[in-house]
């Protein structure tokens, strides 16, 4: 039994039409509460996760192995529940992989509970080296089985699921040699018959502490919401001398041609600590890059946000109080705009800011459209806002 209580404060209003008893073409709003103060949530999960192992003995590779069958059957079922006057704080929609689909929830994070009545059938195969168990070579298909259709969904705009199996899910591994190992991952449409995740990785490991990976890595567009992805990922940690060891990655777009990320320095390794000197080069959404010292600045780590997705504002969004590049590189908080126009107040005359879902073509030094008439005192607002929000107290724009 999964229960769950809310209890909300600062919560967003929004705009509710009301009934029109002039002849005018707009009817009149009121301001509402997205949400009541309290609520609560209580779900029974009922879940059953079964699988067997079988072993022989064969020869591959040009000596004895032990090759294993091993097929897993997971079964969850959970009831509906409406769950949309529950607000998002920091819940998506999980990313689809072969952990995922042995799990209860497709959504990460505990704002909502999807309705299941579905059957996860997998099957993997292993061969291993009898003198020390060593993996050689392991493979892995499997996919999920729905019996009803979707209900609960991340926002009431979303679409439900209709279909009744997911997407194939497919993985193969193995050690060709020594030090070499391979590594491919695909996950397949059957019903448009299309690849929509592809990785290949490749990983040379002479000894511990030394490892110089490189990897292929394809989204497409229905995954990405922005077109396909296509990267190149190569990484390294080298022995230089003594205990001093060269750490990099590079990460280049086919799409782009350009680098997405970059990052190089020197790592020194004692008995009991490690202390790193890295610098890191990363692009930015319009074209440019640009450089940081060894870790970013991420804002409001702490704190909560609207989903990427969410179409209902969240509470307690994330107010950062300088225009850093990396609050702008974050798009899928609704309140992104907010962080990037500088304008960074607690009070009540910009609380409305971070309940308005920015547009896309929202971007600093104009009001997002919609945005409604702010009536009381702008006062909190640096001098560095748009002039058009200092003047709010006036109510012109």
């Amino acid at each position: 039994m999964h229960y769950t209580y809310y209890s909300l404060y600062e919560i967003p209003a929004i705009p509710v039409p009301t009934a029109n008893p002039f002849p005018i073409h707009v009817a009149p709003t009121v301001n509402a509460a997205a949400f009541p103060n309290s609520t609560s949530r209580s779900l029974p999960i009922f879940s059953v996760d079964s699988g067997l192992i079988y072993e022989r003995a064969t020869h591959a590779f040009g000596q004895e192995v032990t090759q294993t069958l091993e097929p897993r059957f997971y079964y969850v079922y959970i009831p509906f529940r409406d769950q949309d006057q529950i607000p998002l704080f920091d819940t998506a929609i999980a990313d689809f992989n072969y952990a995922q689909i042995f799990s209860e929830n497709m959504f990460s994070g505990g704002d909502r509970i999807n309705d299941a009545r579905q059957l996860t059938a997998a099957v993997s195969s292993r061969m291993l080296l009898p003198s020390s168990g060593q993996e050689v070579l392991r493979g892995t298909f499997g996919q999920r089985y729905y019996f009803r259709d979707q209900r609960v969904t991340l926002t009431p705009s979303d679409t439900p699921r209709t279909y009744n199996a997911s997407n194939w899910l497919a993985a193969l591994s193995g050690r060709v040699s020594e030090h070499w190992t391979l590594e491919g991952a695909s996950e397949y449409d059957q019903r448009d018959y299309r690849t929509e995740r592809l990785t290949v990785a490749a990983r040379y490991r002479p000894e511990g502490l030394k490892a110089l990976n490189l990897s292929y890595r394809y989204l497409s567009g229905d995954i990405t919401q922005t077109g396909p992805l296509k990267q190149v990922d190569l990484s390294a940690q080298w022995l230089i001398a003594g205990r001093w060891y060269g750490v990099g990655r590079f990460n280049y777009s086919l799409v782009d041609s350009r680098i997405v990320e970059g990052i190089g320095g020197l790592e020194y390794g004692a008995d009991c600590w490690t202390s790193r000197i890295i610098v890191q080069r990363f692009a930015l959404p319009g074209g440019t890059s640009s450089s940081s010292p060894t870790s970013r600045q991420r804002c409001g780590a702490s704190t909560t946000r609207p989903s990427r997705s969410s179409g209902w504002p969240g509470i307690g969004s994330c107010r950062c109080r300088s225009a850093s590049p990396h609050a702008r590189r974050r798009p899928r908080s609704s309140a992104w705009w907010i962080r990037s126009s500088g304008c960074a107040s607690e009070g009540s005359s910009t609380r409305w800011w971070s309940s308005m879902p920015a547009p896309a073509t929202a971007r600093p030094g104009s009001p997002p459209a919609g945005a409604p008439r702010c009536t009381t005192s702008a006062r909190f607002c640096p001098s560095s806002a748009p002039s058009w929000a200092r003047a709010t107290r006036c109510g012109a724009h």
